[in-house]
């Protein structure tokens, strides 16, 4: 018997079956590697933040506000770009302006803030809430600069923004930023659109129950009631001393008057209810009184205004007394 023929396309396609097993060891790591790659990048890129963080606070606990700049800033160079993810990248900016404000270098902190608007919005457009959140920090960076005009401007464009996304009154965003807005324009000095902004708020706010929002109306009217009598200011006669009232700069004072009275009412019947208005601070009671006693003193009542200045008193003591409680 012959013994069988070899066949030699048998021997070649096992040859090249051992080349294939022999290849795909090899081949599998390194498509694994690039498939992995993108999120190897973004692991790292975490960790790169989450390190920064930690250590630039535990610098800046230490005094050692600059080293905690050095920190954030090259955790934001650093990796890919896009490595980062965006709640990272906030947090690193909020963290970097917070450092600069450490070294009194209020600029830098206003510029850090710029930089994070500016980066969120090229990135997830305008609309998105936490564009809305950078530039409410933004405004803030502003405002603790000094430079209320910008942080009002900032404000007002957060405000529309949540408005043209069709934000309501329950939205308790769209009422803090609105009252911040009115605020930033008041001490900014721009008295007549502090009025406008104050009335808006108050518009938007009056209609939730007491029980919900009781604290946010009573401040609307005390932010109304002083609007009014920086913007009544302006409306007296004479020298200073002397001046005396004009009638309308008096009807802008009868109203602020009403405002402010209004909102001691609203906190004195929480009190006597047992608790505190909603949304309300301890010292806003007494900060009502205190507009009271003001806006007498304002229209020439002298003997009114003494009582509420005493009144103004006795609620702070009671608010420092049940602060020390807590």
């Amino acid at each position: 018997a012959r013994p069988p023929a070899e066949d030699k396309t048998g021997a070649r396609m096992g040859t090249k079956q051992l080349g294939t097993k022999a290849a795909a060891p090899l081949a599998r790591p390194l498509l694994l590697l690039l498939l992995l790659s993108p999120l190897t990048h973004a692991t790292t890129a975490t960790d790169v933040a989450e390190s920064a963080l930690a250590s630039g606070l535990a610098a800046l606990r230490e005094g050692r506000a600059a080293r905690a700049v050095a920190e954030y800033r090259q955790a934001l160079a650093s990796g890919p770009a896009g490595a980062l993810s965006h709640e990272n990248r906030s947090a690193l900016f909020d963290a970097l302006a917070e450092a600069y404000a450490a070294q009194g270098k209020e600029a830098e902190a206003v510029g850090a803030m710029e930089e994070a608007h500016e980066a969120l919005t090229a990135a997830l457009g305008a609309s998105d809430p936490r564009v809305g959140g950078a530039l409410s920090r933004l405004a803030d960076a502003h405002a603790a600069a000094g430079n209320h005009a910008a942080a009002a401007e900032a404000l007002g464009r957060l405000v529309q923004g949540m408005r043209a996304q069709g934000l309501g009154v329950m939205h308790p965003g769209l009422r803090g930023a609105a009252g911040k807005h009115a605020a930033a324009l008041a001490a900014a000095g721009r008295s007549k659109e502090a009025v406008r902004a104050y009335r808006t708020l108050l518009e938007l706010v009056a209609p939730l129950p007491t029980e919900h929002a009781g604290g946010e109306v009573a401040a609307a009217r005390v932010g109304l009631a002083t609007a009014l009598a920086r913007s009544a200011a302006g409306g007296r006669r004479g020298g200073a001393g002397g001046a005396k009232i004009g009638a309308a700069a008096e009807k802008k004072l009868v109203e602020a008057l009403e405002h402010a009275e209004a909102a001691v009412r609203m906190h004195e019947e929480a009190a006597g209810s047992g608790g505190r208005l909603a949304a309300a601070q301890p010292l806003d009671a007494s900060l009502a009184a205190n507009a009271v006693a003001g806006l007498l003193e304002k229209l020439g009542r002298d003997e009114e205004a003494v009582a509420a200045m005493g009144r103004a008193a006795e609620l702070a003591v009671e608010a420092a007394d049940g602060d020390a409680d807590e």
